[in-house]
């Protein structure tokens, strides 16, 4: 057996199909044409994935000094900064998962594309829901399972 093929990133490199479900009633969203409302997510695992997690590491904020010599208002300015920018980051790297879109996403009543990592993270960073969605999928390795 070739061991290789059970390789996770490989296999989250290939995007999976999650049809968007409502946070109230867990139906399926259909937009105003009737069309599901569909995103492809690479894996967690992906090759996309690792590399926002890099870039994010890169940019993460950084104290002017150490932690244990800031004030409690410091610290807690701080780790606000963090917070805002690892909500901002998360939001970033699902965007730049999202490889395609079915259905005709709107947010703010502008359109959004799978390229448009902006306005994706956008629209993420403001919908816990969604993002909880395309979040439990890309952290399910089952979903990328390779075809053998």
């Amino acid at each position: 057996m070739d061991l290789s093929q059970f390789n996770p990133q490989r296999a989250a490199d290939t995007a999976s199909r999650v049809v968007l479900v409502s946070p109230f009633n867990g139906e399926p969203i259909k937009d105003e044409n009737g069309k599901t409302m569909v995103a492809h997510i690479v894996g967690m695992q992906s090759t996309v994935a690792k590399n926002m997690d890099a870039k994010h590491r890169r940019e993460s904020p950084r104290p002017d000094k150490p932690v244990d010599d800031m004030t409690p208002g410091e610290q807690q300015a701080y780790l606000e900064e963090l917070q805002a920018f690892g909500r901002q980051a998360g939001a970033e790297k699902l965007a730049a998962m999202i490889t395609k879109l079915e259905g005709k996403w709107e947010s703010g009543g502008k359109v959004v594309k799978a390229g448009d990592v902006d306005a994706l993270a956008d629209l993420i960073g403001a919908e816990d829901w969604l993002a909880d969605q395309l979040i439990a999928r890309a952290k399910d390795i089952e979903h990328y399972s390779p075809k053998m």
